[in-house]
């Protein structure tokens, strides 16, 4: 088996890196060029090495295909901020008298997010809810 060919520039002056660069870029550019065209790699001096180029892109590009779909662009990923969530959940049930299980399925739907995650945001951090609440003396709901 012949060893394969790579495009690395392995050298840290950025000119001379530069340079090697762009000449890779045309070399490569000129072959996409012949294959577009549905012209032989014969058409190049070099055939032989021009086919080693093209498989080494075509490995390169195979290795680096990602196996997850990519994120839509904008606003990143939104994460559930478990400190925000146990204040939330204490306060749903002091001012608006829920249970455990309605300001946890109101907050899942709030979030956008299992009621598994919202349990876990306040087993994380509900303590430290009930103590920042406690510190500024929450009102609690009104005795009906």
């Amino acid at each position: 088996m012949s060893k394969h060919i790579t495009l690395d520039c392995t050298t840290r002056d950025e000119e001379k890196h530069a340079k090697i660069v762009q000449s890779q870029r045309e070399y490569v550019r000129k072959i996409a060029d012949v294959l577009d065209r549905g012209d032989s790699l014969d058409m190049l001096d070099d055939p032989k090495l021009a086919g080693e180029v093209a498989a080494a892109i075509l490995r390169a590009w195979a290795d680096n295909v990602s196996d997850k779909p990519k994120r839509k662009r904008g606003r990143p990923a939104y994460k559930l901020n478990p400190f925000n969530v146990a204040i939330e959940h204490e306060l749903l049930k002091a001012r608006k008298g829920m249970s455990d299980n309605a300001a946890n399925e109101n907050l899942a739907e709030k979030h956008d997010v299992s009621v598994e995650a919202i349990r876990e945001a306040i087993k994380k951090k509900g303590a430290d809810a009930r103590s920042f609440l406690e510190f500024f003396e929450m009102p609690r709901k009104p005795a009906e």
